[in-house]
């Protein structure tokens, strides 16, 4: 061991970066399913979406890496942003400005206020609430006056992008399940799969109680929730609990990454179309 908390520090920056990567690639995926559902698909219009909501969401977060004081200490960079940063920040705000009124200009020019797709009002209130979140919000952090690290600097930015995340997710996840484990003879098919997803109550519940039992718990033992902090001080060796902790989280939250890598799939599988009211 070499005593040094860097290689934990760079598996909580990698893991942290992949993350952000997962949730924008989601955020694509709503709009692909949006497009898929309306018959949109023409290759103008998916590279036009693609560069508005890939510009839309890293430009802020890089502009963020670039110039926010913490941040820039995690990257091993020192002082204020020197005139290369500076005018790095200048145009990675100028890229998204540019790409999002680029985006609402061809949707006037071709729509007028017509909104053919949700996804046009979905991408626009994305990429809003990213620049919003990083442009405006990070200048704030960290909210939290007692932070003892990186995890508890940026609590207010992780809330946010993961509020809007999860209330996606939980809507896509309970029309398909709701689709998918509904019907004449569906307990018999899919078991408690089906009681679950009878209702949104049911649905919703079993939510709550999966996160009160797995993430709650979880986050207590990494020590960064300012409410919560269970074994602090605690040691296994050379290596605190609140780390193990945190690998935990982590272990959760990349299976989860990896898993949606995985099971939505709509193209090859045609199950999944039909739960998704696509076929």
């Amino acid at each position: 061991m070499s005593g040094s908390p860097a290689p934990f520090l760079l598996f909580l920056g990698v893991a942290t970066f992949y993350g952000y990567y997962h949730v924008v690639r989601q955020h694509y995926g709503f709009v692909a399913l949006y497009n898929a559902a309306n018959r949109d698909t023409s290759p103008a219009s998916v590279a036009l979406v693609k560069r508005t909501l890939y510009v839309g969401c890293w430009a802020p977060y890089a502009y963020f890496l670039l110039t926010h004081p913490h941040a820039r200490v995690l990257l091993g960079v020192s002082g204020a942003p020197g005139p290369v940063a500076t005018a790095g920040g200048y145009a990675l705000l100028a890229g998204w400005f540019a790409v999002l009124g680029w985006f609402v200009t061809r949707h006037l020019l071709e729509s007028g206020g017509r909104l053919h797709n949700p996804k046009t009002p979905y991408l626009v209130g994305t990429v809003v609430l990213y620049g919003w979140i990083y442009f405006a919000i990070a200048r704030l952090e960290p909210v939290y006056a007692a932070s003892q690290g990186p995890d508890q600097d940026f609590l207010l930015l992780s809330i946010v992008i993961v509020v809007f995340h999860n209330l996606q997710y939980l809507g896509l996840v309970w029309f398909h399940n709701r689709n998918r484990y509904a019907g004449d003879g569906a307990e018999a098919r899919h078991g408690l799969a089906s009681l679950v997803n009878r209702a949104p109550a049911r649905f919703l519940a079993a939510c709550a109680l999966f996160s009160l039992a797995i993430y709650a718990t979880f986050a207590c033992a990494t020590g960064a929730f300012p409410a919560c902090h269970w074994f602090e001080g605690a040691r296994l060796g050379p290596v605190s609990w609140n780390q193990i902790g945190l690998c935990l989280w982590w272990g959760l939250a990349l299976n989860h990454y990896y898993l949606d890598q995985q099971i939505w799939r709509v193209r090859s599988d045609p199950d999944l179309r039909r739960s998704l009211r696509l076929a």
